[in-house]
């Protein structure tokens, strides 16, 4: 999608005035591939997964540390 047909949909592109966004170089956002049926990721099994595969690799996860 172009940048106007972005706005239409609703998208914020107009990023770069975000302090967030400078911060880390962001730009304005001129195109982009919209897939309305992609659907958003349950956060948890994703961290779930990236644990595990973290831990496969030898990596020690720990919760809670009071540091």
């Amino acid at each position: 999608m172009e940048r106007e047909e972005l706005r239409r949909q609703g998208f914020n592109i107009d990023v770069s005035h975000d302090d967030e966004a400078r911060a880390m170089g962001i730009p304005d956002i001129d195109s982009g591939i919209y897939v309305p049926r992609a659907g958003t990721p349950d956060p948890d099994p994703l961290v779930k997964f990236y644990e595990a595969s973290y831990r496969s690799l030898g990596g020690e996860v720990i919760y809670n540390n009071p540091c």
